[in-house]
């Protein structure tokens, strides 16, 4: 349980507060379907929760950073997809006690933050790093990810 606890407070150090409900959606729905532990295509998170491919890439690969799982960017045909932790229902069950894990306070990406930091992959190892101010909503975030999706796929 320290563990899954950890992965809880490093979530919580690193997603915004529009992020933190997203995830415990995306939990939710994990759970509901018996998917943890095994991988979800990228896509079908971005069908199934109304975000871009690139705003998840962005929050799985902080989900990979706490330890909730393990982000597997696609190659040679292979679509990207996120391997869950096999304490998923744990993790969620942490997320949504009452008195444990809460959500974020602040708007930005960390607590060193001023906003909300994107990492965008252009692939051959290259990456755009963005940075939006923290006074976005989640409709503006949103907008700019998608304005960023349809640039990137004519680049």
């Amino acid at each position: 349980m320290e563990d899954v606890e950890k992965i809880v407070d490093a979530m919580g150090a690193t997603l915004t507060r529009v992020e933190w409900e997203a995830v415990r959606n995306l939990f939710g729905s994990v759970i509901r379907t018996k998917r943890y532990g095994e991988e979800t295509e990228v896509d079908k998170i971005d069908l199934e929760n109304g975000s871009s491919s690139i705003y998840w890439l962005a929050v799985l690969r902080k989900l990979q950073d706490a330890g909730a799982g393990r982000l597997i960017l696609g190659r040679k045909g292979l679509k990207s997809r996120f391997k869950w932790s096999p304490a998923t229902v744990e993790i969620a069950a942490l997320m949504d006690s009452s008195g444990a894990a809460t959500a974020p306070s602040h708007q930005g990406g960390s607590a060193r933050d001023s906003g909300h930091h994107a990492r965008l992959p252009l692939g051959n190892n290259r990456v755009v790093e963005l940075q939006l101010p923290p006074n976005l909503t989640e409709a503006e975030e949103k907008m700019i990810f998608e304005y960023l999706k349809l640039i990137l796929k004519q680049a």
